[in-house]
């Protein structure tokens, strides 16, 4: 396989594992509003919308630095949008690089555990004008309170879970991300059946994300080493700092709408815009899913072995194109199936409907922008992103007022949407004139969003209701969207059929495990004792050497020519010493990608590199019984 067939394949079943987790925590989300809606009115609904931005704008001021910080500080890049590391990221994050990386994600933990207690402090006994300023529940300066814990619990489950993602486990990020969504709704069915109102419905998110951090702790306990380094403490925010604007600007396009909705219309128009909001969010997640699968690939040398293979500019083109084709799909499906959707919740909601696709776009928009950044190669590209991205939150602003007064709820979201396609479209062009312009797939990029909106706008038009013999058409209509492109010559036939083994994709790539099997069977049964001692019990090359009476050094140079046997490879003698290191190597990914970064720069084919790191991958995590017999 090539590199780039081999880069796509890999970035299809990650999108695969974050879609699945994507799935669990849609059907979470979903039952939980169907749960909250059949226990609140609509007014009460619309009152726990606006004082959920309690917790959610906690976690956003105590992740403001630490997060991205952190994760910079950890693996050299970070966020949560698959963002290349950028051009100044080095001078931050070099020093702390001579750290043991368990105990920098451990100092970016405890920093993130004192913000957000110092600003809950703060805050606490300002709840009751917080209350006021929000509306005037009652209650409302105990829910703000109850907010205030969600957000401290949800700041440190950011981070953790985060971790995971970058450390290329995204299984292990999908359990700890879904498992937040799990606890909330098993609270909030316990609470709302006494009748607990919007003060249960908050304390049920902030059990949750208490819950959530537990486990998302849990899985990450030897990723972390207990200490607290000044150094690195000091470095972390300096790594984080020049994001705050993004941050706060994605935040408050995706964040505060229900807030600025309230300033037009009354509670029950907030009430269906948080409905219609929570089911556009599975546009969202489809968004994340490739942002989430492409930023922990960045830094791997399967990526840069494609990059050489077929050049930035075509993956790059590909990537950007590709991701159009897959957000007009969700856009389109969600439009349509809106009638459908917004049925979970009660009768009262139902003029929800026409905001979903509406409020759906604006996720999409973002997640175009973040691609054409990931992907465009030119000078000074993060200082475009910065400064484009924080202007999405005055174009958010300055749109809303004489759209909200207009139209109410529909000119907020038309708001969100010009938001982020206007610094995209900026971004595009900055890129495509740029002397690396990216290869793009001008069809794919134009028709499929227009032949979405034609499917889209026909359907509307014919007012098929919420029966079975609407769904039927509606159904068909979604499925017609890629048929169409295939007989356009849009996509390949080969792209839909794919989709035939999702499966497949989750489990990874069959035929490369089973040669690695075949060629662990042509090992001697004393080599494969070896390579079993030292790759999965972990037993130390000292302690095997000893055990077997031979040179550490011997051992280590067996231990490697074995690998590379069973990966089909060959290592370059004048590296070797180096790669022996990163092989056998005990740390975790972030300081395996210092040593691969390393290896590549001494000139060490990046595919060969990824095969011996995927055959390593294979080998601790091939079961015991598919190991031929050992001695």
């Amino acid at each position: 396989m090539t590199a780039f067939g081999a880069l796509t394949s890999r970035l299809a079943r990650f999108m695969a594992i974050f879609g699945a987790g994507s799935v669990i925590q849609l059907a979470l989300g979903l039952v939980t509003t169907v749960v909250v809606t059949h226990r609140l009115p609509p007014t009460e609904f619309g009152e726990l919308a606006l004082y959920l931005l309690v917790p959610s704008l906690t976690m956003l001021v105590c992740n403001l630095a630490t997060l991205r910080g952190t994760m910079h500080a950890v693996f050299g890049h970070g966020g949560e949008d698959g963002d290349v590391p950028d051009e100044d990221a080095g001078e931050a994050t070099a020093r702390v690089t001579d750290r043991d990386p368990r105990e920098v994600l451990c100092t970016g933990l405890l920093l993130s555990l004192l913000i957000s207690v110092a600003l809950a402090l703060v805050l606490w006994p300002l709840a009751p004008a917080i209350a006021r300023a929000l509306s005037d529940a009652e209650h409302g300066p105990e829910l703000v309170r109850i907010g205030l814990l969600g957000g401290v619990f949800g700041a440190q489950w950011r981070v953790l879970t985060n971790f995971q993602r970058y450390a290329r486990k995204p299984v292990v990020y999908v359990v700890g991300f879904s498992s937040r969504a799990f606890f909330v709704l098993a609270a909030m069915v316990v609470l709302l059946a006494q009748d607990a109102g919007v003060r249960g419905a908050m304390w049920a998110y902030t059990i949750g994300s208490a819950l959530g951090m537990v486990v998302a702790l849990g899985y990450a306990r030897h990723d972390l080493r207990l200490g607290f380094s000044r150094r690195v403490a000091t470095a972390i925010p300096r790594a984080g700092v020049k994001w705050i604007p993004v941050s706060l600007s994605f935040h408050v396009v995706q964040g505060m709408g229900a807030l600025v909705v309230s300033l037009y219309a009354d509670l029950t128009a907030v009430a269906y815009y948080s409905l219609a909001s929570s089911l556009a969010r599975i546009a969202s997640y489809a968004v994340s899913t490739f942002t989430y699968a492409w930023g922990p690939l960045l830094r791997s040398p399967l990526r840069l072995a494609a990059d050489r293979e077929v050049g930035q500019e075509r993956l790059s083109g590909t990537l950007v194109s590709g991701y159009a084709v897959i957000a007009s799909f969700m856009v389109l499906a969600i439009g349509v199936l809106a009638d459908q959707l917004v049925r979970i919740a009660p009768a009262s909601f139902g003029a929800a409907a026409g905001l979903v696709p509406v409020l759906a776009l604006s996720p999409v928009g973002r997640g175009w922008f973040v691609a054409v950044y990931t992907t465009a190669v030119f000078a000074d590209k993060t200082r475009w992103f910065i400064v484009l991205a924080t202007s999405a939150m005055f174009i958010f602003v300055g749109a809303s007022w004489p759209l909200g007064t207009w139209l109410g709820a529909y000119g907020v979201g038309i708001a969100g949407i010009a938001a982020f396609f206007v610094p995209a479209v900026i971004m595009l062009v900055r890129a495509q004139r740029s002397a690396h312009p990216m290869a793009l797939d001008w069809q794919q990029l134009l028709l499929s969003p227009l032949l979405a909106a034609a499917l889209l706008v026909g359907e509307l038009a014919l007012d098929l209701g919420t029966g079975p013999d609407a769904l039927l058409v509606q159904a068909a209509v979604v499925v017609a969207y890629p048929l169409l492109l295939v007989a356009t010559r849009t996509i390949p036939v080969f792209a839909l059929t794919a989709l035939r083994h999702p499966v497949r994709l989750l489990r990874g790539d069959q035929a490369r495990r089973q040669d690695v099997v075949v060629r662990l069977a042509g090992l001697s049964p004393f080599e494969r004792g070896l390579l079993w001692d030292a790759l999965r019990t972990d037993v130390p090359v000292a302690e095997l050497a000893a055990v077997r009476g031979e040179d550490e050094d011997a051992v280590v140079q067996e231990l490697v020519a074995l690998l590379a046997q069973v990966a089909g490879v060959e290592v370059d003698p004048t590296i070797r010493a180096q790669a022996e290191r990163y092989l056998l190597h005990r740390g975790g990914v972030a300081s395996r990608d210092d040593l691969s970064q390393g290896l590549l720069g001494e000139g060490m084919d990046p595919l060969t590199l990824d095969r011996l790191e995927q055959t390593r991958v294979a080998l601790r995590s091939l079961p015991a019984r598919r190991w031929p017999p050992r001695s």
